[in-house]
């Protein structure tokens, strides 16, 4: 064989064995997502085979997912009114409550048909979710198999299974999909040699993801609000820190005007619904929601207290590699999320109280226990960076050439019992996770669950978002009386339609009279006769909606109408998708500079 021949064959085979390795990557590549798909699942599982899991708040998102979906149909794009709780009276819940959850169920239901399976379906889409949104943050800064790792574990750490098994918050289960992604935009940011296109690109991104969560769940996102800047403070690079913050701050702000529509009518309304004015000092006293709090009034604080121990369980594989690595020096994003960690578990004991008092709006949060959302992102996060790095200094540890044998042997042994202590923190977790959440789980079959459809539909609200100026009392003796929809004080009427926010009736002719609609008053009710004559509005001593009928034969048109302050925040809304088209605008053009020309001067 000629050696030019010899070459060739050389040549070929490296070829292959290049594009082998090359196939390998991306079939290694390609499996990460299936095995992160699988592992996940297995969390699901008893979802999917025993049915949806009966919580405290699954009858109030059966409640109000029914009349949401049903006033989308009706072609209300932003519901304003849930018109079919307290027996058709309503309540001001589509006021405050963040509603993206709600649009994603109704979306599901459109496809699927059948509110169990959209249930079942959004479950195991938000747990799918949470693990890549992990995954993500995670991949920033660690190698595939260490963000692996850690969307695995935290897809079973016991408080986000507990939100789905056992309380059904299903807005919280939601919202910490945009609370890890937040972590991953920012440390996409960390370097100081980011291209600008790149981080407009990530400005606009962190700016839609803010406001998703805000529309999403307030809490979480004034937890974000607290916790992701101190992640990032921590996290830059001192040359950089200022300017980068500064940027994170801009896209922050950014997107509460986007999501100014909503949180605008949140701040401006709350007042008009009954919200922190039952039981004060009780029942919405963040003093009383505390983890180990001595004051707690709920019987289930135990479990509080418990789930947080397990959860800080999370953080002892970080502990046991930050002081084993202390004289090497730890990685500036490990000490970040660990710092951030610990200031979320800060912030769900009573130690914490001199923030609660004097962060504007935080009490609002009712329940500090749920800081134990975002440390259950974090936690996982790190025992996930921190297991393979221990399991791999046990490896280094036993291969090691030491001269003195016991130096070796003690070595191997330290790095054995770390790994050990770690992997059985993690364990523990698992264990309480499916020996609580999951094994005391309530699940609803067809039958159970299709009974709770049908009974929630019209039921009794929560009395926080009644209107002020009704009682839960009334609102209940009410319930029973089955009142007809108007009483026009014996003048007889006939309804052409009732939906959820606009309503016409006619009163036939008869002296002036009082009408009592089936509604409960709220300011923004708007009554007008056919002639254009706008009808006064009050409540009853019950805070049913009373008006004012002239005489004569009378046809009335009832909206609902939006408030000033409602029209100025969707403007800011507006402006700001502006500004956000300009961003988005920005990064493609600095991603492809205008050519430059030349021109040649002669001599």
């Amino acid at each position: 064989m000629s050696l030019h021949a010899t070459n060739i064959s050389v040549n070929h085979w490296k070829a292959v064995h290049e594009c082998l390795a090359k196939a390998r990557t991306k079939s290694s590549r390609a499996r990460l997502p299936l095995i992160l798909l699988v592992g996940v699942t297995g969390s699901v599982v008893p979802i999917l085979i025993w049915g949806v899991p009966n919580g405290p708040d699954l009858a109030s998102h059966l409640r109000f997912a029914q009349a949401f979906d049903e006033s989308l149909r009706q072609g209300n794009f932003y519901p304003a009114w849930q018109h079919l709780s307290n027996a058709g009276y309503g309540d001001g819940s589509f006021r405050i409550y963040s509603p993206l959850t709600y649009y994603l169920l109704s979306a599901v239901r459109f496809f699927a048909a059948d509110w169990m399976l959209s249930f079942k379906f959004l479950f195991v889409v938000l747990a799918m979710a949470g693990a890549y949104s992990v995954f993500y943050w995670l991949r920033g800064w660690t190698t595939q198999t260490q963000a692996l790792v850690g969307a695995l574990v935290y897809s079973c750490t016991p408080f986000r299974l507990n939100e789905a098994y056992q309380a059904a918050l299903l807005s919280q289960f939601a919202g910490a999909t945009l609370f890890a992604l937040l972590l991953g935009v920012t440390e996409r940011v960390a370097g100081e040699a980011v291209p600008r296109s790149k981080l407009l690109g990530f400005q606009a991104l962190f700016a839609i993801l803010f406001a998703a969560l805000i529309f999403t769940h307030v809490p979480l996102a004034m937890m974000a609000g607290l916790t992701i800047p101190l992640y990032a403070a921590l996290r830059f690079e001192r040359a950089f820190r200022v300017r980068r913050l500064i940027d994170l701050g801009l896209a922050g702000a950014l997107g509460l005007l986007l999501s100014g529509f909503y949180w605008v009518n949140l701040v401006r309304e709350l007042p008009l619904l009954k919200g922190a004015t039952i039981q004060p000092g009780q029942r919405f006293d963040y003093r009383a929601n505390f983890a180990f709090s001595a004051s707690g009034h709920d019987t289930s604080t135990w479990y509080v207290n418990l789930i947080f121990i397990v959860t800080l369980a999370l953080l002892v594989p970080a502990a046991l590699f930050i002081f084993s690595s202390v004289r090497h020096g730890v990685h500036r994003s490990i000490r970040a999320s660990a710092v951030a960690a610990l200031f979320t578990f800060f912030m769900a004991t009573s130690l914490s109280t001199p923030l609660w008092k004097v962060i504007p709006k935080l009490s609002s949060m009712e329940f500090p226990w749920r800081w134990l959302s975002a440390s259950s992102i974090l936690a996982s996060g790190l025992a996930g960076i921190v297991l393979p790095l221990l399991w791999k200094e046990f490896q280094r540890s036993r291969g090691e050439s030491i001269k003195s044998e016991t130096d070796k042997s003690n070595k191997v042994f330290r790095a054995r019992l770390r790994f050990t202590l770690a992997l059985g923190a993690v364990v523990i977790a698992f264990a309480f996770s499916w020996s609580y959440p999951i094994r005391n789980a309530r699940f609803m079959d067809r039958a159970s669950f299709d009974a709770m459809l049908q009974w929630s539909r019209t039921s009794t609200s929560l009395e926080e978002w009644l209107p002020r100026w009704t009682t839960l009392e009334a609102v209940q003796r009410m319930e029973k009386e089955n009142a007809p929809q108007v009483i026009a004080g014996g003048r007889s009427l006939s309804i052409q339609s009732w939906q959820s926010e606009k309503r016409e009736f006619t009163v036939e002719d008869g002296d002036k009279t009082v009408a009592r609609l089936r509604t409960l008053f709220y300011p923004y009710w708007q009554l007008r006769t056919a002639n254009g004559n706008i009808l006064s509005t009050r409540p009853d001593d019950d805070g049913v909606l009373l008006t004012d009928i002239p005489a004569g034969k009378q046809t009335i048109e009832m909206s609902f109408v939006r408030p000033r302050h409602q029209t100025l925040a969707n403007i800011l809304s507006i402006l700001a998708v502006f500004v956000l088209t300009g961003i988005a605008l920005l990064a493609i053009r600095a991603n492809n500079p205008a050519p430059v020309s030349r021109v040649i001067l002669n001599s």
